[in-house]
């Protein structure tokens, strides 16, 4: 299984999940497709195309680049329709930007077709706004692309001693705008999704005979076809409906609906028996509709929103659905089970929402190839203008956790869904997820008006890894009110009161009941079991945590500041009162002191010092305290 990260093609084997070492590297930029070279039936060649304006095939064997294609401008689709016909063995299409001479503009969207015999473009398919999103069919004689409210459909012909020729044949227009579409295995029925969860079947695009058809044959070709061909013209003014050179009627398509997703459809596929049609969406739900006895059955609980869904190659039980917490599961439609699972770096936490919402000075973060990388940089909180702003920022909203586990050698990273996954960079595969705060999920189309996700803020291990501290943020949605005396995010006109809990977690290697404890979950030979929770540890958000000592040795300590300027200790209970007066399994708060002021100034960050001798505290000032 070939799988894009970033600006590298990475293998994985669909059976186990496991990496394969061949890598294919050479991009400068995210790749934004993958497909096989049609013009090899043994899929040896491979093909990708590039935000970097690049087209590049490679020895698929063992990732050797080949040939390099410059395109007008960024590549943002292709696809290579090559299927069992013989029409698109030496076509690929791709859209991408089409830039201005000397100037750092584009003038739109191009549609283009590529010849791989000849290597360089061959025909120009349409103008768009935008390079839209490109859909082939399973035998490769149909080509689509949806640009919002329209469905633009080309037809590939195939004649001897002249190649491949593309012609339009429709273009159909939908009420809503359209996320996803899709063709049938038989080329008789396009599928489309809409923003409103919506799925819209159009029948009657072929009259096949057989499982192979032959278009350029006037005796096998569609009835409602004109066998003129289509002058090379601007296809955006098209009008629907309209008869002209090699257009399809639409009155003569059959349409019907199907509903069930709640908010937009960002997948569909039909299985290759062509009764059943799959769909996902916001849901992490996979629907697998049976078109022919008009029911549906599911498979909940996938984890994510689902983006995309790939058809195994003759196996029609297996399908790749891809999420959007940056994993591939590879599910058994018969049994309706996930077999195998390939998850890289998930995203970090309020990455799916409106980054304007949310402004950071700095921080890193996850995307969705296997890396890390800064999404933006700044100063150091240093000087006392750079502080105000830093705390101004951090009162609107803390930004997500991320921290390294020292005895494991692990990143920690807080990701979406209050969980945190400790990640081993080192081979690059996800060592354990530990789940903070489990929640009910609420469905939300991504878009503004979804409420504030709750996430981790804080996530802290002390020196040998066997202690965890965590702050875990949400958020409860109430009217605006000026005498509240309360402040929080404000948010559709409602203010975000932001609530936080404290949990500390401690690391066992033997296996202790559920019922005794909050949550275990399985992790480095050993398990996490939250052994105290605090909720509103702090009146305002806690900005940093640390952590001293080793479990078991009477020298565990734990501080946290906040932006009330509180500094707060937390020892296990055992150390203060003796192991049996409370139990060993818990942690109180020990001292609590503040900076001088009046209002106490905000506190930004706190360390132990390397002998965890002394206690460093910073706001406006650094102050150093005996603990």
């Amino acid at each position: 299984m070939y799988l894009c990260s970033d600006d590298e093609v990475r293998t994985f084997c669909p059976n186990t999940g496991s990496t394969l070492n061949v890598k294919f590297i050479g991009h400068e930029a995210e790749i934004t497709a993958i497909a096989f070279d049609p013009t090899h039936s043994r899929r040896l060649t491979l093909l990708t195309s590039s935000q970097d304006c690049t087209l590049r095939s490679w020895d698929a064997l063992n990732g050797t680049q080949l040939k390099v294609f410059t395109a007008p401008g960024s590549i943002l689709s292709m696809i290579a329709p090559a299927g069992k016909s013989l029409q698109g063995l030496d076509t690929i299409y791709f859209s991408c930007w089409q830039r201005k001479s000397n100037i750092h503009r584009t003038e739109g969207g191009r549609i283009l077709a590529f010849s791989m015999s000849k290597f360089n473009i061959s025909d120009h398919l349409a103008k768009t706004g935008i390079p839209p999103k490109l859909v082939g069919s399973p035998l490769g004689n149909l080509v689509g692309a949806f640009e919002r409210h329209s469905i633009n459909v080309w037809s590939l012909e195939y004649k001897e001693g002249l190649g491949s020729r593309t012609r339009h044949i429709v273009r159909l227009h939908h009420s809503k705008p359209i996320t996803v579409i899709a063709f049938s295995e038989s080329e008789d029925t396009l599928a489309a999704g809409d923003t409103t969860g919506r799925i819209t079947l159009w029948r009657g695009f072929s009259k096949p005979s057989s499982a192979h058809i032959n278009w350029p044959c006037r005796s096998n070709f569609p009835s409602h076809f004109a066998d003129r061909k289509l002058s090379d013209k601007n296809i955006a003014g098209d009008r629907v409906g309209s008869v002209g050179k090699g257009k399809l009627f639409e009155s003569s398509l059959s349409c019907s609906a199907l509903h069930w997703h709640a908010a937009s459809v960002t997948c569909l596929s039909f299985a290759s028996d062509g009764a059943h049609l799959l769909s996902g969406g916001f849901e992490s739900v996979l629907v697998i509709w049976q078109l022919n006895e008009d029911r549906r059955s599911y498979i909940p609980q996938i984890g994510a929103p689902l983006n995309f869904i790939l058809q195994f190659p003759g196996d029609f039980t297996r399908v790749a659905v891809g999420c959007a917490d940056n994993s591939v599961r590879i599910i058994s439609l018969a049994t309706l089970t996930t077999e195998v699972k390939i998850v890289g770096i998930r995203p970090a936490a309020l990455c799916t929402q409106h980054v304007t919402s949310y402004p950071i000075i700095s921080t890193v973060s996850t995307v969705n190839s296997n890396s890390v990388k800064v999404l933006s940089s700044g100063p150091q909180f240093a000087e006392l203008v750079v502080a105000s702003k830093a705390v101004s920022v951090f009162e609107r909203r803390p930004f997500p956790s991320i921290s390294f586990h020292p005895d494991s050698r692990t990143i920690c990273f807080a990701t979406m869904g209050t969980q945190i996954q400790l990640y081993k960079y080192t081979d690059e595969h996800e060592s354990a997820t530990l789940h903070v705060a489990p929640q009910n999920v609420v469905n939300g189309a991504g878009g503004s008006d979804d409420p504030p996700e709750q996430y981790i803020s804080v996530a802290e291990f002390n020196t040998d890894g066997s202690v965890l501290a965590t702050i875990d943020r949400r958020y409860d949605m109430k009217s605006t009110n000026a005498n509240s005396g309360r402040h929080g995010d404000q948010h559709n006109g409602e203010e975000a009161l932001s609530l936080e809990t404290l949990r500390i977690w401690e690391w066992h290697r033997s296996e202790v009941e559920s019922d005794k404890v909050d949550k275990i979950v399985r992790a480095l030979e050993g398990e996490f079991v939250c052994v105290s929770t605090f909720e509103s540890p702090h009146a305002k958000s806690v900005t940093s945590l640390q952590i001293r000592g080793v479990l078991n040795k009477g020298s565990l300590m734990a501080c946290s500041v906040s932006l009330d300027g509180v500094v707060k200790i937390w020892i296990p209970s055992c150390q203060a009162y003796g192991a049996r007066s409370l139990g060993s399994k818990s942690w109180i708060c020990r001292s609590t002191v503040a900076h001088q002021g009046f209002p106490s100034p905000a506190l930004l960050t706190v360390n132990f010092s390397q002998d965890e001798s002394l206690l460093a505290t910073s706001g406006m000032h650094i102050v150093l305290w005996d603990p």
